[in-house]
């Protein structure tokens, strides 16, 4: 199953990242939202200088071989791969173990997570009063109008 931006944003607001569009834009980069992306180079004989084995699983690809205790099969579900990687990033404060972040490839994917606009229920209790006394505001001049040309 293949994730959208918009829906990486809402599993990582459930999981409480931080910066949910970060942490979209990373998975995104590393999977491409796809749950069950697998990148697998363990059975390789030979690897370049300082790169190592990997099995990487799900959206946020977390590496088993450097965290063993997740499991192959667990990480595919979108919600226990989102917890792992909100354990490994340290809260999503932390995100130098992902490649696509060191690399800048994150980049593209975090500005279209900006384009991607929360409902408004998610807004705040701040922003929702706003809201309402715009909305009050607007009526109310509404009805000054109405009977200013009445």
């Amino acid at each position: 199953m293949k994730l959208s931006v918009r829906q990486l944003i809402a599993l990582a607001q459930r999981h409480g990242f931080p910066d949910p569009k970060l942490a979209a834009a990373v998975a995104m980069a590393e999977s491409g939202g796809d749950t069950a992306a697998l990148n697998d180079t363990s059975a390789q004989a030979v690897f370049p200088p300082g790169v190592g084995p990997e099995r990487s699983v799900g959206l946020w690809q977390v590496n088993v071989l450097a965290h063993p205790q997740y499991q192959v099969t667990d990480l595919v579900d979108p919600d226990a791969n989102a917890a792992a990687a909100f354990e490994i990033s340290r809260g999503g404060s932390v995100w130098t173990p992902w490649s696509t972040y060191v690399s800048g490839a994150y980049r593209p994917y975090y500005h279209a997570a900006e384009t991607v606009v929360a409902p408004i229920h998610r807004a705040g209790p701040v922003a929702t009063v706003a809201v309402v006394t715009l909305l009050a505001a607007a009526a109310g001049y509404a009805a000054l109008e109405r009977r200013r040309f009445a």
